[in-house]
């Protein structure tokens, strides 16, 4: 018995390195486990709670008595994550927050596995989001009750609903103004009123359908003409705009020609002329603010010759050379050349720095996804 729990306190004093270092890895990258977990577990129990409510709503023939029986069924127990503080979070980036709200409930929200992104029955399985996960859910369950369906987006205000066709024409749907009249006594008209947001919310920047990233902006505001001159060559225009006082991304355009005319609702914007030099880490760039007036031309030039380097640069060099460092150490460790330093003194540098890379990575790799155009709303 002394023999045996000698050997296995050895095994472990000889391998810890690599247990701590695995460790890390699940903890930095829960999608090692949180995917086979989904497959396994959260798709079959989502998609039999979407398989329950299409009973009940494929007992009447009432289109808007359909939707209604979605939306409720929907925001019923879901947890708004606008209003509500997460208790905790798989991982250290935040990216799976926990809520307990009666149940343990975890938000994919900017996962490494696009397909955990607003997925309906991730959804469905743990009632938690926002905006983008309710028009989500909406949209898969009312196609599979029998319509069709598109989620449309506006990244400048950061929101998101639904359209569904109906009688041959796309009809704005939000389950978002649907939970608010649901939790909070309102009387909110949530179907068939495009221009709510416009009059009531926000000023509305440019809206896209989601997957074919259609324009419908002149849908749900009056717009005006934007018209960049270009006094440099440049590969693409940038457009901002401010919500509470955050700068979000409207819309980029790639650019062939010396001059642009841009659709937009009326607001302000900053505008942003790019050329790269090293794609996407270092670009030439000019930036100036203007105030777009809905039913008139507005015109600005610009010029992008003032060196910018991206965040993502940093990050990218970062890397390099924390593996520069570690293969570096861990060639002097493997000669016995430990360069003035003790053994232990070594193993905690190489452990600092895989512990450091593993920070890293996770970072570079969300940074890429954002510039090839995912969203995780």
């Amino acid at each position: 018995m002394f023999f045996e729990k000698s050997i296995s306190v050895n095994w472990f004093r000889g391998n810890y390195k690599i247990i701590l270092f695995l460790i890390l890895i699940v903890a930095v990258f829960p999608e090692i486990y949180l995917y086979p977990v989904f497959l396994l577990v959260v798709k079959p129990a989502g998609e039999e709670k979407i398989n329950e409510i299409l009973l009940y709503v494929n007992e009447t023939n009432n289109t808007f008595e359909k939707l209604e029986r979605i939306a409720k069924w929907e925001v019923r127990d879901f947890t708004n994550a606008y209003n509500n503080n997460p208790n905790f979070a798989i991982d250290p980036f935040f990216r799976y927050p926990i809520y307990f709200d009666g149940n343990v409930k975890v938000r994919a929200l900017a996962p490494l596995i696009p397909e955990l992104s607003n997925n309906p029955y991730w959804i469905a399985f743990f009632k938690v989001g926002a905006c983008g996960e309710l028009a989500s859910l909406f949209s898969e369950v009312s196609k599979q009750a029998g319509f069709e369906t598109r989620i449309v987006r506006t990244e400048g205000e950061d929101h998101t609903w639904v359209e569904l066709k109906i009688d041959d024409e796309w009809i704005h749907a939000d389950p978002t103004l649907y939970f608010i009249n649901y939790h909070y006594h309102q009387n909110l008209r949530w179907v068939d009123n495009p221009r709510f947001y416009d009059s009531k919310w926000f000023n509305v920047s440019k809206v896209f359908v989601k997957d074919t990233n259609g324009d419908v902006t002149e849908k749900y505001t009056d717009v005006g003409t934007l018209r960049v001159y270009l006094s440099e060559p440049a590969d693409r225009i940038v457009v901002k705009t401010m919500k509470k006082e955050k700068e979000r991304e409207v819309t980029t355009i790639d650019v062939n020609a010396s001059t642009v005319n841009i659709e937009l609702g009326g607001k302000k914007y900053n505008i942003t002329a790019e050329k790269d030099l090293i794609p996407c880490l270092v670009v030439l760039q000019d930036t100036k603010e203007v105030e777009v007036v809905e039913g008139k031309q507005t015109a600005i030039e610009l010029s992008p010759t003032n060196l910018e380097i991206k965040p993502l640069f940093y990050l990218s060099m970062l890397l390099l050379v924390e593996i520069a460092v570690l293969l570096f150490i861990w060639r002097k460790k493997r000669k016995g050349n430990y360069c003035k330093l003790s053994l232990s003194s070594i193993n905690f540098i190489l452990s600092i720095g895989f512990f450091s890379i593993s920070f890293t990575i996770p970072y570079i790799s969300l940074s890429v996804l954002s510039i090839s155009g995912f969203s995780t709303i």
